[in-house]
């Protein structure tokens, strides 16, 4: 179920004391299924109730991520490496200052790599 079908199915089964309210809801629920029904229309007369589910969502709500590699690191991070072993550090502040390298006890070295 959508997250718009839980809605209105808890706004049709919805009872309050509150006449004004039901009386609003009433009228929401009213234009909602007649939007539906326009909708329904507006799909029946095109091919798009014809197409693949997998076009229908391309054509309604895909996403096109954009060409070419995507990095991994944000650029302008700094990245410091240990000479001795595989242990990175990545510099989340502009003048943080990198730790040593816990298994080593050595300084890291800034480095390109990832």
């Amino acid at each position: 179920m959508t997250k718009t079908e839980e809605i209105l199915s808890k706004a049709r089964n919805y009872r309050t004391n509150n006449e004004e309210l039901e009386q609003q809801l009433e009228e929401k629920l009213e234009q909602a299924d007649e939007l539906a029904a326009d909708i329904s229309d507006l799909l029946e007369n095109t091919d798009f109730m014809d197409q693949p589910e997998e076009k229908q969502a391309e054509a309604t709500r895909g996403y096109n991520p954009l060409l070419g590699k995507m990095s991994q690191i944000p650029s302008g991070i700094k990245i410091y490496k240990c000479p001795e072993c595989d242990y990175m550090w990545l510099q989340n502040r502009v003048g943080e200052t990198p730790p040593e390298c816990p298994e080593h006890n050595i300084s890291l070295q800034l480095t390109d790599e990832i």
